[in-house]
């Protein structure tokens, strides 16, 4: 769960690190070489709306929306690298966000589930800890 967590937070701050990058690429000026990441974090608030109402019906859970999401993330993330236009790039960016959003929305109640109530904040503790780095 915190590896998860940190591997989407990761991923919208990296991108930052190769805006530089982009722009030299797909020749692009500064404001079009953001708009990637202006698509990933916004969608962040659309995942949850529909995987976590999904997570709390008993039949599914919340572990299988967690591996079909975290799999979705990383079958994403090839495409996400080898696209030719920066308007490519818009589609899997979003489709990121989508799915990645439900390790940083539901995780405080994943671990509520998991742990005794003494012991969620240290377990929270741990995931802050993990996404932070």
């Amino acid at each position: 769960m915190c590896l998860y967590a940190w591997v989407i937070y990761t991923g919208s701050s990296i991108y930052a690190a190769s805006e530089l990058g982009v722009m030299e690429r797909f020749t692009v000026n500064p404001t079009e070489a953001v708009q990637p990441q202006s698509l990933y974090v916004p969608v962040y608030g659309i995942g949850p709306l529909v995987f976590a109402p999904l997570s709390e019906i008993p039949i599914v859970g919340r572990n299988p929306i967690y591996w079909a999401t975290s799999i979705l993330v990383f079958a994403r993330s090839l495409p996400a690298a080898l696209v030719d236009t920066l308007c490519r790039s818009f589609g899997p960016a979003i489709l990121q966000g989508v799915f990645g959003s439900p390790a940083l929305a539901n995780a405080g109640a994943t671990f509520q589930d998991m742990c005794s109530l003494i012991y969620v904040p240290y377990t929270l503790s741990w995931w802050v800890w993990a996404v932070g780095q």
